[in-house]
């Protein structure tokens, strides 16, 4: 009897089997996926408003940066040993630095020496300062190399900035123009003034007491800066200009007191 329903069963198997049919499978839970999860809504707008702060803030620097007011302090025709020291004082004592274009002198060593060492630029104001460098291409190239053979070898110093003897204005651009080339050429940048305390006015003395001469080279710079986000400021340091020497001081009080900083002109940008 046992065998005959092992026998039933076998061939219950095959006919199964036959029919296509299968047995059914044991399920396989799906496998973990190894790929990072989507960020959460809340972390997602978490780091975009970070991203945002961060341009933000970055674009906020960057405008406080365009919007900051620059004074340069530039001082010409020196060194002399009353007044360009008398500058280095004050500059010293106020923590400003300043651009001076200087004038191959003679028995200065130490006050060039100075300069350089208390963090002020030399710039090249030309070896002869004379009208004829306006005359002839070559005559200026010649010029300005001397100087800058003079300050390089007592100092060890390139000068890399220029100021034309008496600025540019008034001058015909094709002469300034030709002159730009060569220093160009010669790896300078030259540079104008914005505002100038006017030392050089042949009347000034004519104009009252030292008190009101002061006064007035102050007012020259301090009532002119409107809308002058970077400011050249022109003074001179020949062994003459004492009342700007004693104006300094001043001119930069008042400077700061409308909010500018001080640079040299080897850093300005536009």
């Amino acid at each position: 009897m046992k065998s005959k329903i092992n026998i039933l069963c076998i061939v219950f198997a095959c006919a199964f089997l036959a029919a296509g049919c299968s047995l059914p499978k044991k399920a396989v839970p799906p496998k973990k996926s190894i790929d990072v999860a989507p960020l959460q809504t809340e972390q997602r707008k978490e780091n975009t408003s970070k991203n945002a702060s961060m341009n933000n803030a970055e674009n906020l620097k960057s405008k406080e940066k365009s919007d900051e007011k620059i004074a340069y302090i530039t001082v010409d025709d020196g060194p002399s040993r009353n007044n360009t020291v008398a500058i280095l004082d004050t500059l010293k004592k106020d923590g400003v630095k300043a651009t001076f274009f200087v004038l191959p002198q003679g028995n200065m060593d130490d006050i060039y020496k100075r300069i350089i060492s208390e963090g002020h630029v030399i710039g090249n104001h030309s070896y002869s300062h004379a009208n004829y460098l306006y005359d002839s291409t070559e005559d200026f190239e010649k010029d300005l190399l001397k100087a800058k053979a003079f300050i390089y070898k007592k100092l060890n110093y390139t000068t890399t900035v220029f100021r034309f003897p008496g600025g540019t204005k008034g001058r015909k651009k094709s002469i300034i123009q030709k002159r730009v080339s060569i220093l160009k050429k010669n790896g300078y940048r030259y540079f104008d003034w914005d505002v100038s305390v006017a030392d050089t006015d042949l009347n000034l003395k004519n104009y009252g007491d030292e008190k009101f001469i002061i006064n007035l080279m102050i007012e020259n710079v301090v009532n002119n800066t409107k809308g002058k986000k970077r400011l050249i400021v022109l003074m001179h340091d020949d062994s003459t200009k004492t009342y700007t020497a004693k104006a300094l001081p001043y001119i930069i009080k008042g400077l700061k007191k409308q909010g500018y900083t001080f640079d040299v002109l080897t850093n300005y940008k536009e």
